[in-house]
C-alpha cells in the first residue's frame, strides 16, 4: 500500500503538471522519507531506527529544517521552469 501510494502521487505530480502548464502553473512534489524526530519514526524500536541510519549515504536523516530550503526553492521564482518533478529530501535513503 505503502509503495503503490508513493507511487501515485508521482505519478499525479506529472499528469497533472502536464495538464495544467496552459494555465501557467507547475507542480511538483516533496517526498521527504523518514524524518529526524518526526511522526511514526519516533515509535519505532532503537534496531529499526538504527537500520535507517544504515541505509542513508549522507550519515544522516533529514530533520523539518531541511525541507524548507527544499519547499522555499520550489515556490520560489527560481523554480519557475521546474514542473512535473518529484524533489527526495532524504539524504539518498533507499529502502
Amino acid at each position: 500500500m505503502y509503495a503503490a501510494t508513493k507511487a501515485s502521487v508521482r505519478l499525479m505530480t506529472e499528469v497533472l503538471s502536464l495538464e495544467l502548464v496552459p494555465r501557467g502553473v507547475t507542480v511538483n512534489s516533496l517526498d521527504p522519507g523518514p524524518v529526524e524526530g518526526a511522526g511514526i519514526f519516533t515509535q519505532m524500536k532503537d534496531d529499526l531506527r538504527r537500520s535507517f541510519y544504515e541505509k542513508t549515504p549522507l550519515g544522516r536523516l533529514p530533520r523539518a529544517q531541511d525541507l524548507v530550503g527544499a519547499l522555499a526553492f520550489l515556490l520560489s521564482d527560481e523554480a519557475a521552469m521546474v514542473s512535473g518533478h518529484h524533489l527526495a529530501v532524504k539524504g539518498a535513503f533507499r529502502i
